[in-house]
């Protein structure tokens, strides 16, 4: 071989195995580590008092004053209207209604005359109305469609009307019923006469009934017979054990 011509040597690339670049993603400088992770929420959770890392969130506008840094201010009573009335309310407006009179006047008449009721007849009195249920609010501080309501059961709210009988009325009303159909079949008992001293006339004790004397009789009037009570001892007479009179003497 001539000194010229200079040999080259095959190369590795050529008889090796060719494999797939690395893709730019994963092209990450030796020793870092790369960790997929959720992306992390950037925004405020409906109703979350603190961030995920524990720190509370910053409420808007200035911090509250501590207690004994702030003003004292007075509140107004709270006035809420009343949803329930007790019956003597009820009452009450319903009496007023019907019993108190105002004044009659000219100028407010036709104002008047759309809240006159009409089952109402006025006053007998001229001069002189009825209260409307307007004014029946300001004086009771009731709603008007309540007041509405009351005067149309006003009978039934003032007790007008008989109200149906209760359960135990009810059934005690069978219990009568049934008791004197029972006395009425088999007879009424006798009216038991009070206890006293029995043969006493005029007294507390056993009644004595009027007798017709008998015929034939001389002394004028009636005679007074004793209904109850052992007979009085006479005198002259002895009773013996079984009860037998006998006269005295021999």
């Amino acid at each position: 071989m001539s000194s010229g011509t200079e040999i080259q040597p095959a190369t590795v690339s050529a008889t090796a195995v060719s494999r797939p670049p690395t893709p730019p993603t994963l092209a990450v400088p030796e020793g870092v580590t790369v960790v997929f992770a959720e992306r992390k929420r950037t925004g405020r959770v409906a109703g979350a008092k603190y961030k995920a890392d524990g720190t509370p969130y910053k409420r808007p506008g200035p911090p509250p004053k501590p207690l004994h840094e702030r003003t004292y201010r007075h509140r107004a009573p709270v006035t809420r209207v009343e949803r329930s009335y007790t019956d003597q309310r009820r009452k009450e407006v319903i009496m007023f209604l019907e019993g108190h009179k105002l004044a009659f006047d000219d100028v407010d008449a036709q104002a008047r005359r759309t809240r006159v009721r009409a089952d109402q007849q006025p006053p007998a009195e001229k001069g002189y109305r009825w209260p409307t249920l307007f004014e029946a609010l300001e004086w009771f501080k009731v709603p008007e469609r309540t007041i509405h309501s009351w005067w149309q059961r006003r009978d039934k709210i003032m007790g007008r009307v008989p109200r149906k009988p209760t359960r135990l009325e009810q059934r005690r009303r069978r219990e009568d019923n049934d008791r004197r159909a029972l006395l009425e079949t088999i007879g009424w008992p006798a009216e038991r006469l009070p206890s006293g001293t029995p043969g006493t006339p005029g007294t507390s004790g056993t009644p004595c009934a009027p007798v017709a004397p008998a015929s034939g009789g001389d002394e004028p009037g009636e005679a007074i017979e004793c209904v109850e009570g052992p007979s009085q001892p006479v005198p002259g007479r002895q009773e013996t054990q079984e009860g037998v009179p006998m006269q005295g003497g021999s």
